[in-house]
Parts: structure tokens; C-alpha cells; sequence
């Protein structure tokens, strides 16, 4: 195997570990959130600011989520299985070594274009929206301490809510803005060179919807 090969797939399998390393931060923090305190408490009327605050964050996180198992499961069930089935094939009827790396080649080229690794736009929209899932969950103790902090009805200065929210409105506005870019660009690539995105459109939809 060349170091061309393997160097395709290096950016398969980093492509796919930094999801699955995502996903479990994300789950994580979903799993912290299902605790009664602080994330499920029933706070009094003069605590609403903290109870939409911690709406608005678990609406973000189930976003994120959403958005990065769509992916995955678009680059798994449908990019890689299919392509490697097709291989298969192709290999049981291989008669040449030629013919045999070529097709390897063929479907290494494929599964990386339709995994979005080829286009420079498309990759820079999922790069910014991966790190803002990424960095959104290292948050996840802060998240907690600050709600822990208005739960228990600890003294606070208006100051402290509004950073909470501040923290939060540049997350939601950071995964906003790239969301729509990246759909917009996986919508303009499945109509004009990549059909095989069209059913990523459709996941990333069913997203959007969610929202």
C-alpha cells in the first residue's frame, strides 16, 4: 500500500474518531443534564431567567447532537457500507493486481468525496461547526456550577445571569450561522456535483426542523 493510501485513510478514520469523540462528550452532557440537581429542579417564578437559560442550553446540546449523529450516520450507514459492498464485488471478480489497486484506490477517492473531505468550503464549515460541538462540551462543568450557583439561591449580582447568557448567545449564534452554511453548502454540492449528499440534506433537514 502506498503512503498515498494510507494517508486516505488517515483522513477517514481521523474524520470519523474526532465524530465518535464528539458524540460521547455530547452524550456526557446529556447524561449530566438528566440529574434532578440542577438541571431538573422546579425553580419559583422569580427564578424564570435561570429556568429558560437552562432550556435554551439543553435545546443547544440536543442540537449539537442531533447534528453531529446525522453525520455520522450518513458517513457510516450511508458512504462506507455501500461503497465497501461495492468493493467487494468488484474485488470478487478482480483478475489483475493492477485492477485490484485501482478499485481499492477508486473506493478510497469515493468514500473521502462523499464524506465531504474534498471540498475545501464544505470542509470548513464542518471544521468550524465540529469545534464549536467540541468546545460547547468541554463547557460542561462551568454549565453546571452556574446553574448549581442560581438552583441553591446563592446571593448573585445581575451580572452573573447576564454572563451566563452572554456565554450562551455566542454558542447558539456560532452554531447557527455555521449550521446554515453548511447546509446551504451540502445543498448547493448535492444539485450540482455530489448527489450522493442528497440524503444528508434530508438529515440535516430533519435537524433544522428539530430546532
Amino acid at each position: 500500500i502506498s503512503r498515498k493510501t494510507i494517508l486516505r485513510y488517515q483522513l477517514l478514520f481521523r474524520f470519523l474518531l474526532h465524530l465518535k469523540n464528539v458524540e460521547s462528550s455530547l452524550c456526557t452532557m446529556w447524561i449530566e443534564h438528566k440529574t434532578p440537581t440542577p438541571w431538573r429542579t422546579t425553580l419559583p417564578p422569580g427564578q424564570a431567567d435561570l429556568s429558560r437559560w437552562r432550556l435554551r442550553l439543553c435545546v443547544l446540546r440536543a442540537r449539537m447532537l442531533a447534528w453531529v449523529q446525522q453525520i455520522l450516520a450518513f458517513a457510516t450507514f450511508e458512504v462506507l457500507e455501500p461503497n465497501w459492498r461495492a468493493l467487494e464485488a468488484k474485488l470478487a471478480r478482480v483478475t489483475t493486481v493492477d485492477q485490484l489497486l485501482r478499485d481499492h484506490v477508486d473506493f478510497l477517492d469515493t468514500c473521502l468525496k462523499e464524506c465531504m473531505l474534498t471540498s475545501s468550503k464544505l470542509l470548513k464549515a464542518y471544521s468550524k461547526l465540529i469545534v464549536t460541538c467540541s468546545t460547547f462540551a468541554m463547557y460542561t462543568s462551568m454549565f453546571t456550577k452556574a446553574a448549581n450557583t442560581g438552583v441553591l439561591g446563592a446571593p448573585e449580582t445581575e451580572t452573573a445571569m447576564a454572563k451566563r447568557w452572554e456565554v450562551l448567545s455566542k454558542f447558539e449564534t456560532n452554531f447557527n450561522h455555521w449550521f446554515k452554511v453548511h447546509l446551504d453548502c451540502v445543498q448547493f454540492y448535492a444539485s450540482s456535483e455530489n448527489v450522493s449528499l442528497l440524503p444528508l440534506v434530508v438529515r440535516l433537514n430533519s435537524v433544522k426542523t428539530a430546532s
